[in-house]
């Protein structure tokens, strides 16, 4: 990545995830390349929302002369290479509103583009904001015997070890990619993935109970751990009724 060149940042005091406008105090103000902050007139600006949402719209400004062509860029990490993220012909208005919106947290690396031309490297940092709950449940499927398992995560969890656990005589499909291990009465099927917060993981799997033995309603499906924590909670074992 490139070595970031020192930009003349002012730092406004601000709260909360987006900008209405620009009188608003949660802003940064970065000045253009070849500004000069003694003259007034000759700075154009780049206006930064202090706080960048991840799957939220953020307003940015440009601060220019009414007619210039505006561009905002963002460098490709893999082709080293900037893209488009927005583009002005000739702006209307000495302040020109930006909306911006990343999918994803993480550091991104912007340019923008006046008659002074492009201007240093401006990197930005987009969060995860949204707020969620861990959870687990499980419902009946579409399909006869089958039952669909979700659960969400409060926090990202790299490199998680998720365990389904049923009892040892219950027929399992769906899970096929998973690794089985049979432990007495009861079989496991294991998992290593990243968890990403607030991400809904789906599993669905059709279960069938061995009716050989001599009990007339039996356990299919028993707990769910992540790192070996139970996520079960107040929920029921799956159990099957032998005819």
């Amino acid at each position: 990545m490139k070595k970031l060149t020192p930009l003349f940042i002012l730092a406004l005091m601000l709260s909360g995830c987006s900008t209405e406008s620009l009188d608003s105090e949660e802003l940064i103000v970065a000045d253009a390349k070849g500004g000069n902050p003694q003259n007034e007139e000759s700075v154009i600006s780049f206006v930064i929302p202090e706080t960048i949402c991840a799957g939220e719209e953020a307003i940015f400004y440009l601060l220019a002369e009414v007619g210039t062509n505006l561009q905002v860029q963002e460098l490709d990490d893999a082709t080293g290479e900037y893209f488009q993220l927005f583009q002005l012909a000739k702006s209307t208005s000495e302040t020109t509103e930006v909306p911006l919106t990343w999918d994803d947290p993480g550091e991104y690396i912007l340019r923008y583009k006046t008659a002074k031309g492009f201007s240093e490297d401006i990197s930005v940092t987009v969060t995860q904001c949204t707020v969620c709950e861990e959870t687990f449940y499980y419902e009946d499927g579409d399909e006869e015997n089958e039952y669909v398992f979700t659960y969400t995560s409060e926090e990202d969890i790299e490199d998680a070890l998720l365990t389904f656990t049923f009892a040892q005589a219950t027929a399992v499909a769906g899970l096929e990619d998973w690794t089985h291990n049979g432990n007495g009465n009861s079989q496991t099927y294991e998992m290593h993935m990243d968890i990403e917060s607030c991400e809904t993981y789906q599993w669905s799997v059709i279960l069938l109970k061995d009716c050989n033995g001599s009990a007339p309603k039996n356990n299919l499906w028993t707990d769910f751990k992540v790192n070996d924590i139970s996520k079960k909670g107040d929920l029921e074992n799956i159990t099957q009724i032998c005819n």
